[in-house]
């Protein structure tokens, strides 16, 4: 037999395996799917606007916090502004209302102070988003 024929031969086998495995396998879908019933009340979409607080960061790591226009607090310490931030979060969530920390980086501003802020926040499980256009590469 020639190199070609052994190979063909172990093709055969190892098809023959497979065919085997495929038989003898439990091939049943166990999922159960559940289907949305016509019963199931759709609760009403809420008009609600999340409060914006906005994070800027300075050159020299510090912090101002702003709610629209309105200035809140400035300060260079992490807890203060976890804290701070903490607060808002409890404050709104218990009024029903949501708040999204919009951190705002100065172009030269040390990257660290943005991922502590950013560390804060996943930390509380609050919402965070960072604006990328006061930042250019």
């Amino acid at each position: 037999m020639t190199k070609g024929g052994i190979i063909i031969r172990l093709i055969d086998v190892a098809m023959n395996l497979l065919f085997a495995f495929i038989v003898i396998s439990d091939m049943r879908v166990q999922a159960q799917i559940k289907f949305p019933s016509p019963q199931q009340i759709e609760e009403p979409e809420t008009d609600r606007t999340p409060a914006v607080i906005s994070v800027l960061i300075g050159l020299d790591r510090s912090f101002v916090v702003k709610k629209g226009e309105e200035l809140i607090s400035t300060t260079n310490r992490l807890d203060e502004l976890e804290s701070l931030l903490v607060g808002f979060d409890k404050q709104y969530t218990a009024m029903g209302n949501e708040v999204i920390v919009l951190i705002e980086p100065n172009q030269d501003s040390v990257v660290q102070s943005t991922v502590d802020v950013m560390d804060i926040c996943e930390r509380h499980q609050i919402p965070m988003n960072v604006t990328y256009e006061s930042v250019k590469f």
